[in-house]
């Protein structure tokens, strides 16, 4: 565990070794797009600071946090975030780790508890099903009691086709827009064979924020999570139409909106730098 003191030796010598950092003063952007720190996991082990504070040189102003940096204090967490410059809205969390990490959430002082994964012992039946929803709203209740929301991340295997419908469409009907919402994964949406624009409007209630990555040309659907990392692209470099799904987002009051590369060609800041110059260039 991590105190403040070793943050800031952390940081240091992450900057001693040679962490790139982009040298461009913080940018502004019409959205305050944020990035989750999977997008910088080779980076994160050592010298955490130098990366939250190269994240907001690029002119980021958020960040999304996973199940990597728990490790740490929560009360060091969020100050070297705060330190940072940035904002930590929400963060990932297995489903079995929900119950035991509410206190520690809302330490943090987090807004969303967001879960990326549907337990097997719940996806493989209807009826197994309707006992996740229950269980996703039983927990939503003890989440939203804390004061924060759950929500639920979508990856591409929940839209395979399954009993006439598919285990998103499952979770969507078994559980309550009041105490479960949604962070669509807009690559992972589309893999899965899903229009997004068509997502965002039919789920409008729940939908709070969206993860943001790129899909190269020719990919075909897939209800695999082992895509090859060939699909991954930078956001603008790809097919994804974002000016449309940003905009309708916008327009039903989605708030967050974060960089999630799985992987790049290129280095992660530089990854991201990419992704945040085209953002920026969109005004919507």
């Amino acid at each position: 565990m991590i105190n403040r003191r070793d943050f800031a030796r952390l940081s240091a010598a992450a900057l001693a070794t040679g962490l790139r950092l982009p040298h461009a003063a913080a940018a502004t952007s019409p959205v305050p797009y944020g990035v989750q720190l999977y997008s910088v996991r080779q980076l994160i082990a050592n010298s955490l600071p130098a990366v939250l504070q190269g994240i907001r040189r690029i002119g980021y102003t958020q960040v999304e946090l996973f199940w990597e940096v728990y490790s740490h204090p929560a009360k060091a967490l969020r100050t070297v975030i705060k330190d940072a410059g940035l904002t930590v809205p929400s963060g990932l969390f297995h489903f079995d780790d929900l119950e035991s990490r509410i206190d520690y959430a809302a330490e943090l002082g987090l807004t969303y508890m967001v879960c990326p994964e549907i337990p097997r012992a719940y996806s493989a039946t209807p009826e197994g099903m309707k006992r996740g929803g229950a269980e996703f709203n039983r927990i939503g209740e003890r989440v939203r009691a804390s004061g924060m929301h759950l929500a639920y991340h979508n990856g591409n295997p929940e839209f395979r086709p399954w009993a006439g419908t598919n285990v998103f469409a499952a979770l969507m009907d078994n559980t309550d827009a009041k105490l479960v919402g949604l962070e669509i994964d807009c690559y992972w949406a589309i893999e899965g064979g899903q229009d997004v624009n068509a997502m965002l409007r039919k789920y409008h209630e729940r939908v709070h924020l969206l993860h943001l990555k790129d899909r190269t040309a020719g990919a075909t659907v897939s209800y695999t999570p082992e895509t090859p990392p060939g699909h991954f692209t930078d956001v603008g470099k790809g097919t994804i139409d974002w000016p449309s799904i940003l905009r309708q987002a916008r327009s039903q009051g989605v708030r967050y909106f974060f960089i999630d590369q799985d992987g790049s060609s290129l280095p992660p800041m530089e990854s991201l730098q990419v992704s945040f110059d085209y953002l920026k260039t969109l005004h919507v």
